[in-house]
């Protein structure tokens, strides 16, 4: 069977990757459509898996030629922006963008590019590949193109303002024949922003899965800087995207005092982000203890770290996987996260909290207490024994049941 998966993003690209990896070693066919971001055809994670042979990349812009991705945004806007009211449900808008783009002949190239299934990152089935799909009578998945640690639906000042007025609709999504999830708490979450749970999958976290994990650290180049000449304490502070919702002059007054200790002190701007780091002060970043980490991976930042700070991200559940020293910096977030759930690791109320911990070298985090963390988080409780293998298999279910 031959499986596409379009790869708009980074955090898609690695996402997507231990999945395709898993499809391929079970004999099927993978293609990855790339989008507009060139550095995504450069990804390490794409030369390995050229090395199966069942493996190819192509472009989501190779798919139409340039009249007609302009004629289908063209309806996307007609029908999902400003005239949406009018055609009554989700459902209608996408039928209508789907049948329109069909008699138009906006999916008649696509004709060459054979697959059984079509899969996407998390979002609405409204775009080119996905309506196309749909047109063929092809299923389509949705798998996470990250890890949602929120446990409150209310987790930035837009979707909070959404709630407060017209509410978060995602039952478009559920035109979707599987959308999949890691855990329970992701499932709730969806269902409180209109989804309905008959094609949610909670089938674990296949990115961070620890036999993946220990892959990619084979994969991924080694780290820019040279950890040999930094003898003091590596910290790596995990930067949150700006838009976030979290104390940003809590945050800057923590990283000037960190910056002034005996720690050299790595900051790791969000992937959303990539080099943009717009609400650290520049006295932060030229200070000589000071590395920022913009163009390493997350993953070799950590296993090169010795403390891991952190309050927005998931990708720090990796920290565990090497029994790192992790600090949550708690007081930094208004929001509701599963790591207030964490046993065995330190959990910072204040500023001060955060500067004492990094200072007591004793310490270490407590791998047998994490490891139910871990279960929950990555093994969906336990149900789970092999997350990227569990969605390989499932997606070949699907792509072998699925009539239309």
């Amino acid at each position: 069977m031959k499986f596409v998966f379009e790869v708009n993003s980074f955090n898609e690209l690695d996402h997507h990757t231990p999945v395709a990896e898993q499809l391929l070693e079970l004999g099927n066919f993978v293609c990855f459509l790339l989008g507009e971001d060139t550095r995504l055809s450069s990804d390490p994670r794409l030369r390995y898996l050229y090395t199966y042979s069942g493996f190819e990349v192509s472009t989501l812009s190779s798919l139409t030629p340039a009249i007609g991705h302009h004629v289908f945004r063209f309806f996307s806007r007609l029908f999902f922006g400003r005239f949406s009211a009018v055609w009554r449900t989700n459902q209608m808008r996408l039928s209508l963008l789907t049948s329109f783009s069909r008699c138009l002949g906006l999916y008649w190239q696509h004709r060459g590019l054979k697959f059984d299934c079509a899969i996407s990152g998390w979002g609405d089935p409204s775009s080119l590949l996905m309506t196309s799909a749909l047109a063929r009578r092809k299923p389509i998945a949705s798998l996470p193109h990250g890890y949602p640690c929120m446990k409150n639906a209310d987790f930035n000042s837009h979707v909070a303002s959404l709630m407060s007025g017209v509410g978060v609709d995602f039952s478009l999504r559920d035109c979707f024949d599987i959308y999949v999830v890691a855990t329970d708490r992701n499932r709730n979450l969806l269902k409180e922003f209109k989804m309905s749970s008959n094609n949610i999958q909670v089938w674990g976290n296949a990115r961070f899965s620890p036999q993946w994990v220990r892959k990619l650290r084979e994969i991924l180049p080694e780290i820019a800087f040279d950890i040999s000449k930094t003898s003091v304490q590596r910290v790596l502070m995990l930067l949150p995207a700006s838009t976030s919702g979290f104390q940003r002059d809590e945050l800057v007054n923590l990283l000037r005092r960190l910056a002034k200790m005996n720690i050299t002190l790595i900051l790791k701007p969000h992937t959303r982000e990539m080099s943009k780091v717009t609400f650290v002060p520049a006295d932060i970043l030229d200070n000589p203890n000071v590395i920022l980490a913009a163009d390493d991976h997350t993953t070799k930042l950590i296993e090169a770290s010795h403390t891991i700070l952190n309050f927005a991200t998931g990708t720090a559940i990796e920290a565990l996987f090497l029994n790192r020293r992790f600090i949550f910096l708690k007081y930094l977030t208004t929001n509701q996260l599963s790591w207030d759930d964490c046993s065995g690791i330190k959990k910072a109320e204040n500023e001060d909290d955060v500067v004492r911990f990094v200072s007591d070298v004793s310490w270490q985090t407590d791998s047998l207490e994490t490891s139910q963390y871990i279960r929950n988080e990555v093994f969906a409780h336990d149900n789970v024994s092999d997350p990227p293998r569990h969605y390989a298999e499932q997606l070949v279910r699907l792509a072998a049941s699925t009539e239309r």
